[in-house]
C-alpha cells in the first residue's frame, strides 16, 4: 500500500509508505483526501500528522506513473485531483502536522509546506 495510517489519542497519524522514497501516487493522494475529510467531519479527531515510513518523509511525485499516461487530458486530470488534495490540506478545520523524518523534496515539499506546522527531524543531511 502507497500509504498506512492509524489513529492515536483521536489524531490521524498518515504515513507515506512507497518505496524507499515513499513516493506519492494517485493512491496516496487518494487515501490524504479520504482522512482529510473524515478529520473534518468527525468532531472527536483532533488533527493530522503527516510523515514517512523510513528515513524519508517523500521524494515526492511517482516518475513511473508519469509515464504511464496515455493522454494530456489524463496528466491534466491527475494534476487537477493533486491541487484539491492540496487546497483540502491546506483549508483543513483541524491542525495539521509535518512529521519530517528525513528528505522531502519535490512534492513531499510541497506537501509539507500546505501543513500548519513543519517539525523536522535533527539531522545534518536534513538542515
Amino acid at each position: 500500500m502507497a500509504y498506512e495510517y492509524n489513529i492515536v489519542d483521536n489524531i490521524v497519524i498518515f504515513k507515506f509508505n512507497r518505496g524507499k522514497l515513499n513516493s506519492i501516487t494517485m493512491e496516496t493522494l487518494q487515501g490524504l483526501n479520504e482522512v482529510i475529510d473524515r478529520v473534518n467531519n468527525e468532531e472527536e479527531l483532533k488533527g493530522i500528522i503527516l510523515t514517512g515510513n523510513g528515513r524519508y518523509f517523500s521524494g515526492g511525485f511517482d516518475l513511473g506513473t508519469f509515464t504511464s499516461f496515455q493522454s494530456q487530458e489524463e496528466i491534466l486530470d491527475w494534476f487537477k485531483y493533486e491541487e484539491d488534495v492540496l487546497l483540502k490540506l491546506f483549508t483543513c478545520t483541524k491542525p495539521v502536522i509535518a512529521a519530517i523524518n528525513g528528505h522531502a523534496t519535490a512534492m513531499g515539499m510541497i506537501l509539507s509546506m500546505a501543513c500548519d506546522y513543519r517539525l523536522v527531524v535533527n539531522n545534518p543531511k536534513i538542515k
